[in-house]
């Protein structure tokens, strides 16, 4: 999905999506392709922020990668054993 979108992860965003998935998929109201677009958009969202607030320059490299922090801003991350909701 995100490489159709003219996104990539992070080497170290890979491993974050993986572990953001098995925490989700433990959680009530877990739509399998609905819920990894919307966290996708999600991500996209918080990397966006986060070179808003760089307030300089942002490569093209930078405008195409979700960084590992990104995702691990989710609530499913808040709590020990991930039991916010999203």
């Amino acid at each position: 999905m995100l490489e159709t979108q003219g996104y990539r992860f992070a080497p170290e965003a890979e491993k974050a999506f993986w572990e953001y998935l098995e925490r989700r998929m433990r959680l009530p109201n877990f739509a399998y392709a609905r819920s990894v677009r919307n966290a996708l958009d999600r991500f996209k969202l918080r990397q966006a922020y986060r070179l808003y607030q760089k307030a300089g320059p942002v490569t093209p490299e930078e405008l195409m990668t979700i960084a590992a922090d990104d995702i691990y801003q989710s609530l499913v991350f808040r709590d020990k054993e991930g039991e916010d909701a999203p």
